[in-house]
């Protein structure tokens, strides 16, 4: 994802990305192309509705652990202050954040992830989401390979 973009998420969503600011801290890169960027960004804004909504405390907050690309599809991570990546102190407070998380996982198998129009997933080779145009550019990319 382009450095802007990312930084834009940063900035608007600093309880989830606490880190990014912090010297000593690894990066949170996230390993996806631009056109989930605003899959991405309305994930991030639901989650913080969701925690907000249930008066979440700053430690049990969710913050974002790893976003990328996996076969294809979405994968994103979340943890918390007090380390427990599956928050199974709370599953029920909890629950809701991941229904949030799977819906999103699940939706990025309709975007394009490189330029977010309408696309399908492609399993030939190389899983990806693409739409028409991406899907061309790519398949004649690797046909020069």
């Amino acid at each position: 994802m382009k450095k802007d973009l990312e930084q834009k998420l940063f900035n608007d969503f600093p309880k989830m990305f606490p880190n990014v600011f912090k010297a000593g801290y690894p990066p949170v890169g996230l390993q996806i192309e631009d056109g989930w960027f605003a899959l991405i960004y309305k994930l991030c804004a639901d989650l913080e509705t969701e925690a907000k909504r249930v008066e979440m405390s700053d430690a049990m907050w969710p913050r974002v652990i790893q976003c990328k690309e996996k076969f294809g599809t979405l994968r994103f991570n979340v943890a918390n202050d007090i380390g427990n990546p599956q928050f199974d102190e709370e599953p029920s407070v909890f629950g809701r954040l991941f229904e949030i998380i799977e819906v999103a996982e699940e939706h990025c198998k309709t975007i394009c992830a490189d330029c977010g129009a309408p696309g399908k997933l492609y399993r030939e080779q190389a899983w990806r989401v693409h739409c028409k145009s991406c899907e061309v550019i790519y398949q004649r990319e690797l046909g020069e390979r």
